[in-house]
């Protein structure tokens, strides 16, 4: 399932609705696998991701997010954190 994501040093951040397949999948079995990639640029990663609950590190993906995601017409910037509905998860180990 395509969804957006931020990429840093090793770990894969991403947001999913709670009321989500995703997120009941994730709560049953809190594992991924990831296809990240532009089509010249592959990666495959696949580890154990749960619910990112620090504010800290919430507030830096929502940066991250920010800065990676941009609308072209109007210049808003996404976030992680403007949708209460939304849970963030980051990757605790990923072997690619």
């Amino acid at each position: 399932m395509p969804t957006w994501f931020w990429w840093d040093d090793g770990r894969l951040w991403f947001i999913t609705a709670r009321s989500t397949q995703k997120a009941r999948n994730l709560a049953a079995r809190p594992w991924v696998v990831a296809h990240v990639g532009d089509g010249e640029h592959v990666l495959f990663a696949e580890g154990e991701a749960g619910k990112v609950t620090d504010r800290a590190d919430q507030q830096v993906v929502d940066r991250a997010y920010g800065q990676k995601y941009v609308d072209p017409v109007s210049g808003e910037r996404a976030s992680i954190i403007d949708n209460p509905a939304d849970d963030l998860y980051g990757s605790t180990s990923f072997a690619g």
